[in-house]
């Protein structure tokens, strides 16, 4: 009975994101009740209140560091309470700010094609120094400089700032899958799939070998070209003819002609 209803519970797994177009993604999930309870307990531990008035305190502890006060235990008591209510939050929304913190300290590592779980930002260095201007993911969004900047030193955001330290971009064939730096590298060229008039993001793409890894392509930088799911499939479906165009800002154009 219980080992049927899990199977059940399983059956009507499901998430769906909305992006509202202000700033906001709506989601709406249904899960097992066990990785619903893992994740409201996460979510609670995270929201604790003793957790807020522990941060508000050191807020607080810090302002006056940095304004010269030498408070006292009762004015710093005073203080941390004030700014505990001055940020007065229903349960709702502290779970929101939770379930936001909890995403943004998610690793990505040991995951398959970890690339693809990673944001990735471009932004110009001096504005990420001086929080001005914004960054633009590779899902096609874009971002206030001061928050990449926020971000920068988190897990699951790598910071593609020009002028970095360089890595080894060009491998021949002494491997055969397009790496995290290549994947960094390319995304300050492209913010979309390279297939003809395709405007599905960058962050949705794979990496294709411009001169086929089976008939001796090398993993080199200047022969990856990004593609979508349904473009990449397209190259190797011999129902399609496909030319891959070099624009003049370096970017490939990739078109398709069904054979007859």
């Amino acid at each position: 009975m219980l080992r049927t209803e899990e199977e059940q519970a399983l059956a009507r797994t499901k998430l769906t994101l909305h992006d509202n177009q202000d700033g906001t993604i709506t989601g709406h999930f249904t899960v097992p009740t066990l990785a619903g309870q893992i994740l409201k307990k996460v979510i609670q531990q995270i929201a604790s209140p003793r957790r807020f008035a522990q941060q508000a305190a050191k807020d607080a502890k810090a302002q006056a560091v940095r304004c010269g006060d030498d408070l006292s235990a009762a004015q710093v008591a005073e203080a941390t309470w004030d700014a505990f209510r001055a940020e007065e939050l229903d349960w709702s929304q502290k779970y929101g700010r939770a379930f936001v913190e909890l995403l943004e300290h998610l690793p990505t590592d040991h995951l398959t094609g970890k690339v693809n779980a990673t944001i990735l930002v471009t932004l110009d260095h001096d504005r990420l120094n001086a929080s001005l201007g914004a960054a633009h993911l590779d899902t096609g969004h874009n971002l206030s400089a001061s928050e990449a900047r926020r971000l920068a030193c988190g897990a699951g955001l790598v910071p593609a700032v020009l002028g970095g330290e360089s890595q080894v971009l060009d491998l021949g064939r002494s491997q055969r899958f397009f790496t995290e730096a290549q994947r960094v590298a390319l995304a300050l060229t492209y913010d979309s799939c390279a297939a003809d008039d395709c405007d599905r993001p960058y962050a949705w793409t794979e990496h294709h070998h411009e001169d086929p890894w089976a008939a001796g392509g090398g993993t080199d930088l200047d022969k990856a070209v990004p593609l979508c799911g349904y473009h990449h499939r397209r190259v190797h479906d011999h129902g399609y003819h496909h030319r891959v165009f070099r624009e003049s800002d370096g970017r490939k154009r990739v078109t398709f002609v069904k054979r007859t």
